[in-house]
């Protein structure tokens, strides 16, 4: 007979799991796959100064392009939301993005 995971609710399961606590016991065995997020795709205009720096990286990390503006991009996203939950959430200038 398998073993059944332990009950635990969606936000303590997600808040273990940001922790970086072991969160085995709540996984149903055999049913674990990896989710490929869902991607747009946009057009953007950039400076040359700009393209010129994401060239430079990636060629210095033998990288695609797309990689490093999706890091440069994700990094600076992350960093406005610790900031936006250290100041209680609101965007700098007020107003809703």
């Amino acid at each position: 007979m398998k073993k059944q995971p332990k009950k635990i609710s969606t936000e303590e399961f997600d808040q273990k799991f940001d922790a970086g606590e072991d969160i085995e016991e709540y996984l149903v065995p055999g049913t674990r796959r990896v989710i490929k997020p869902k991607t747009k795709r946009i057009l953007v205009d950039l400076p040359d100064w700009m393209l010129d720096f994401v060239t430079e990286e990636a060629t210095r990390k033998s990288i695609a392009r797309n990689a490093v503006i999706k890091y440069i991009l994700g990094d600076a996203i992350e960093r406005i939301e610790r900031e936006r939950k250290r100041s209680g959430g609101e965007p700098e200038n007020g107003k809703a993005a």
